[in-house]
């Protein structure tokens, strides 16, 4: 047994001492030979960490599966863990640990250390979590070496909050357990955390070492805390740590990233030894200082002092050569680089890349790209941002699209790398791509990301969301410049300087870049005062010699018609071509006008500085006379000579072209003469040109309705009534004279419920001589043969009245006395039966005004445009498709007069034709302080409202029209977004309420947030902007129809009402028409309650959409109502969750349904 065991010491030793793998194999050999593999678990223990060392874990995994089984203990396993750690084979030592608890071996405080080890290299969390149970049941949570190794693994995989908590509860520690704690904090970007843990390890007497410096200095240089570092390296110096190479090159580095150069030179020369990572590390900080030939001669020192360049020192070399503009030398490196195999290393191949890029050779570039067999994220950013900075923006974006496929995420240098590129070409749909992706992965709130983000939506014309972006996020000089320079480009110059005023009150200081923005912003909207404002603050600034503020100063001086300025204020001599040009610019822009005075001496200034003396002197003597040149001087003595005969000679007959036509010599009148004779003309011009658009109007009515051949007698008689002179009144029961009747085919007043007092009374025209009649004719549907019958008599009556009646017209001139007088003017005689419209009183009728045509009145439809429509259909021949299988839903309301069942379905029908013209459009890119967010809450609230005044449900739904309605009009302001909803609020309660509320009820409401005043004059404001138009289809006029044919239940009505009131909450509802907003919310309702059919043809018929029409909303109604319970704004679904309205609003969505839904046509 001794000898033995003295065998046993020597092969161990012989194994432990095997500097190659033969050796280790011979050790082997004789351990086999002797039988102490069978016996001895040192021998195996050793053997199999050996091989495990000499880069064989196979044998290591081999020999441990044939030793014998009464070895396979803790401490084996043990040892073929640390050996596949040691390896770097991180899952095989996993699956020998899963291994070992299937054999029934009981783990010990040595498993848990290597076990962990592989977790946290293998970044398997939910494997350490396991592991964290095991050794808590296990009781080896106090044991200082797991929990180290537990602390690691949680800081390596970033769960922050668990590393602390197991630090915490950590009940002894040691220099291990700080470091890492240091270490963790560093790496994860928590370097004030990480300064504190030094501190405690300082303050806990525990002596600190070389990897306590080099784990607290990277978060130092993070926070360039310089006097902290300092403090540090006075520590290393006072324990002797500052000896080391590792401690010194960390110290080299902290120096060089917190811009102390000389402390950097400092530390490196007094380094008792150096290596290659000391002058990589020298060198990485003169490059990062600015210095870039003293990192060109510390290269130089290092081929001195005999050191071989690796590819970390080509790869900071490279960046300087760059700056210093020496392409040459960076080709030479390039050819060492080659000649070395270093190409190929990915630092040196972004390098290359870079210099390349940078001194215009896109092409190597891209080769060199091409060439690496492994890229990282740095190589792909070098690649768009040389893409990007040599015009090849295209390939800038495909090229991410490709870093995607290849499996790299981008990071925040990506997208500040191809924002650029999308705002250049306004690739708005990539750049919101790009900004939805910098949203997942977290780097929107990076400062250069928004500002890249802000520089992208300002030149693509998104200022809104250029505007959102800047609020949410970092900001600095970058960031108010780029929003300034959009909002300057763009009509809103205004707020670009609001923003430039912001900017100097956040502490930012201006730059020759905002001053140029805010400079622009005042030459576009004409702000001479704000522009010299600013041109003083430029002198301030000592920035008024830059070039941009200079010709911006320039811009804004000429646009505003002081060139005395621009002269005097301008670029310096350097840049007077600049001048020059725009010099030269603006007289082609002006050389048809002659202006006022002050404009004559500016152009006096403009041709003296372009060198032309003579057009200068002319100008000049014109100021000093007061006198205004003519506009032909400053073009005509330009022309050459036979130009100028031409010129002479189509003027003359200009002149006497004329002359004949009204003998306006316009050349020889004053100023105030000629201007307005010119208003005359200009008048005479547009009036012609109006009665050619009625001629042509009428014409293309009157041939549809009385054919081709009676057209222009038609029109001739239309026209000459259109300039008779105005009829007085007569009195009631006179007589009226032919050609004087009064037209009762449309009253003048306004209805307040729109086609509610319809009359029935219809007009017959009778011989002259007899007393007018009137009868009373119901009006039914079948009126379209009614109205043929009409046209066809009229035309009997146009084709006999034409004979009897004759109108002389003077004429303006004698000569054409004669020809005047022969021009027949016919009488446009009334229908035999129209439709009337009758005022609400006699009073208004009277006073009828007509109001300023704005664009979007002009297509606003009425009921006689939709009646005449009809009647022309009825004269094609047009007859109404027959329903087939829909229901009337009329006939049990066919005895209450009520209910209009007459008229009903012409009016709905009318409804639908005019809602596109009166429903608002999409204005939130249009406002500035508000979005859609903002107006949900004022929704919600004034849901809310509505709710605890027991309004009616027209007020509601008139109110978020009215709202709607003037915020496309109108840019509103924060503050007064909800004065806005509670001044609509009080129009529609006036509008639709017996008993309204009053205005100290809203004042109230609002706690007092407006005064009486601003209510009322806000409501003074919206009515101006409604134009008084408040008689309009809302969805409730279309959801008290759709109801009816729906035949529901209160139920069902409840649901219906519950998806509108979530529609007219959400803004993006706004796309929709109210007609089938009302048929979606329907839809919605029957799909949630399960009705069947889902949609009948009554419902089609009467709502006019089909399924497929609808389904589109209707989804989004239901993802309304999916998200209803748990958003912030509760107030719709807390009013339908009641059981008073059935608690529909607490029924299961319709998702499932609606997205399984198949429809066919």
């Amino acid at each position: 047994m001794q000898l033995a065991t003295a065998h046993a010491r020597v092969l161990l030793d012989v194994i432990v001492r095997a500097r190659g793998l033969r050796e280790l194999r011979q050790g082997h050999a004789q351990a086999l030979a002797r039988g102490l593999l069978q016996i001895d678990l040192r021998i195996t223990s050793a053997l199999i960490l050996a091989y495990s060392a000499h880069l064989s874990p196979s044998s290591s995994r081999l020999l441990f599966h044939l030793s014998p089984l009464k070895l396979h203990s803790a401490f084996l396993y043990n040892t073929l863990l640390r050996a596949l750690s040691n390896a770097l084979l991180h899952v095989d030592a996993l699956a020998v640990y899963n291994l070992m608890l299937r054999d029934d071996v009981r783990p010990d405080d040595r498993t848990f250390p290597f076990t962990l080890t592989a977790c946290a290299a293998a970044a398997n969390l939910r494997k350490g979590a396991e592991l964290h149970a095991s050794i808590i049941k296990l009781g080896f949570l106090a044991d200082i070496f797991v929990g180290n190794t537990l602390f690691s693994l949680y800081g390596v995989c970033g769960q922050l909050y668990e590393a602390r908590r197991v630090f915490a509860e950590m009940p002894l520690r040691d220099i291990v357990s700080w470091n890492s704690a240091i270490s963790v904090f560093s790496a994860n970007g928590l370097f004030v955390d990480s300064l504190s843990s030094f501190l405690e390890l300082v303050r806990s007497g525990f002596l600190v070492n070389s990897v306590s410096l080099v784990s607290v200095l990277p978060a130092c240089s993070a926070l360039h805390d310089l006097v902290f570092g300092v403090s540090v390296h006075g520590l290393a110096i006072k324990v002797g740590l500052d000896c080391f190479v590792v401690v010194g090159n960390a110290f080299v580095d902290l120096y060089g990233k917190c811009g102390d150069s000389d402390g950097s030179m400092q530390a490196f020369w007094s380094m008792p030894e150096r290596n290659d990572v000391s002058w990589n590390s020298i060198m990485g900080s003169l490059v990062h200082v600015g210095l870039f030939r003293n990192a060109l001669g510390m290269f130089r020192k290092m081929l001195g002092f005999e050191m071989k360049p690796n590819s970390i020192t080509i790869s900071s070399l490279l960046p300087a050569l760059v700056e210093l503009g020496l392409f040459g030398l960076g080709r030479e490196v390039h050819g060492y680089s080659l000649r070395t195999s270093m190409e190929s290393d990915v630092f040196v191949a972004n390098s290359l890349v870079d210099m390349y890029a940078k001194c215009g050779s896109s092409k190597k570039a891209s080769a060199i790209f091409n060439r690496m067999q492994s890229r990282n994220i740095v190589s792909w950013n070098v690649m768009i941002a040389n893409l990007t900075q040599n015009g090849a923006e295209l390939v800038a974006v495909k090229l991410v699209k490709e870093m995607q496929d290849s499996g790299e995420c981008p990071n925040s240098i990506t997208f500040t790398n191809v924002l650029p590129a999308c705002a250049r070409i306004s690739l708005l749909i990539q750049g919101r791509e790009i900004h939805a992706r910098s949203i997942r992965v977290g780097s929107n709130f990076d400062l250069f990301v928004s500002n890249a983000l802000i520089d992208m939506y300002a030149k693509c014309g998104r200022l809104k969301v250029a505007q959102n972006v800047f609020e949410v996020s970092k900001k600095d000089e970058v960031s108010y410049n780029s929003l300034i320079l959009g909002y300057s480009q763009s009509v809103m110059c205004f707020q670009a300087l609001l923003l430039f005023k912001e900017m100097g009150s956040d502490g930012f200081e201006y730059d020759a870049v905002s001053l140029m923005g805010v400079l622009s912003a005042c030459a576009n909207m004409s702000a001479l005062k704000q522009g010299k404002e600013i041109h003083c603050l430029s002198f301030r600034k000592m920035f008024h010699n830059h070039l941009f503020v200079a010709n911006s100063l320039l811009d804004l001086y000429m646009k505003s018609g002081r060139l005395d300025f621009a002269r005097k204020d301008g670029p310096t001599n350097g840049e007077k071509g600049v001048f020059q040009a725009a010099c030269s610019s603006l007289l082609l822009l002006q050389k048809e006008f002659s202006g006022n005075k002050r404009l004559v001496k500016n152009k006096s200034l403009l041709y003296e500085l372009e060198g032309l003396e003579y057009q200068a002197l002319v100008y000049r003597a014109c100021h000093r006379l007061s006198v205004l040149a003519n506009p032909s001087i400053q073009w005509y003595h330009m022309q050459p000579e036979a130009s100028k005969k031409e010129l002479i000679a189509e003027n003359k007959e200009r002149r006497k072209c004329l002359r004949n036509k009204g003998d306006l010599t316009l050349g020889g009148f004053k100023s105030t003469k000629r201007n307005k004779v010119l208003k005359v003309a200009n008048l005479i011009v547009e009036g012609e040109s109006r009665t050619t658009r009625l001629h042509s109007f009428f014409s293309s009515v009157l041939s549809s309705i009385f054919g081709q051949s009676q057209e222009e007698e038609a029109v001739e008689q239309v026209m000459t009534t259109r300039h008779q002179d105005v009829v007085p009144q007569t009195q009631k029961g006179a007589a009226i004279p032919v050609g004087k009747q009064k037209n009762t085919g449309v009253a003048g007043g306004k209805n307040r419920r729109a086609l509610e007092d319809i009359g029935n009374l219809v007009n017959v025209r009778v011989v002259e001589g007899k007393p007018p009649t009137q009868i009373s004719r119901p009006v039914t549907r079948s009126f379209g043969a009614q109205l043929l019958a009409n046209a066809q008599a009229t035309t009997t009556v146009v084709a006999n009245n034409k004979k009897l009646v004759t109108v002389a017209v003077e004429g303006a001139a004698a000569k054409d006395a004669a020809k005047a007088n022969k021009q027949k003017v016919t009488i446009n005689p009334k229908p035999a039966a129209v439709i009337v419209i009758s005022p609400d009183t006699e009073e208004e009728r009277k006073h009828v005004k007509l109001k300023s045509s704005r664009s979007s009145r002009k297509n606003v439809h009425t009921l006689t445009s939709v009646l005449t429509a009809r009647s022309k259909a009825a004269a094609c021949g047009l007859v109404e498709k027959p329903k087939g299988l829909a229901h009337d839903i009329d006939a049990l309301d066919s005895e209450d007069q009520l209910a209009v069942v007459d008229y009903v379905e012409d009016i709905y029908k009318f409804y639908k034709h005019s809602e596109s013209s009166l429903r608002p459009r999409d204005y939130m890119d249009s406002q500035l302080e508000i979005n859609a967010k903002m107006r949900a809450i004022l929704a919600d609230w004034l849901i809310e409202v509505h709710y605890k005044f027991e309004l009616m449900p027209e007020t509601l739904y008139l109110t978020f029209y009215i709202i709607d309605r003037y915020l496309s009009t109108a840019a509103v302001l924060r503050r007064e977004l909800q004065l806005v909803g509670v001044s609509a609020m009080l129009i529609a309660c006036k509008y639709e309420e017996i008993w309204a509320p009053e205005v100290n009820d809203f004042i109230c409401i609002s706690d007092k947030a407006y005064t009486r005043e601003q209510i009322l004059a806000m409501e003074k404001e919206i009515l101006n902007e409604l134009e008084w138009n408040l008689t309009v289809p809302t969805p409730y006029v279309f959801l008290v129809r759709f109801l009816k044919a729906s035949h529901c239940d209160e139920e069902m009505e409840n649901m219906v009402f519950f998806f509108a009131e979530l529609a007219m909450v959400h803004y993006s509802t706004i796309k929709y028409c109210p007609s089938m907003l009302a048929a979606s919310a329907v839809y919605a309702a029957r799909c949630t309650l399960n009705k069947s059919p889902l949609w009948s043809e009554t419902l089609k018929c009467h709502t006019g959409f089909s399924e497929p029409e609808l389904l589109e909303c209707a989804k989004l109604l239901v993802s309304f109502h999916s998200s209803a319970a748990e958003s912030k704004l509760k107030v719709v679904h807390k009013k339908y969750s009641n059981s008073q309205r059935c608690a529909v609003a607490l029924q299961l969505p319709a998702t499932k349904m609606l997205e399984g839904l198949k429809i066919s046509e």
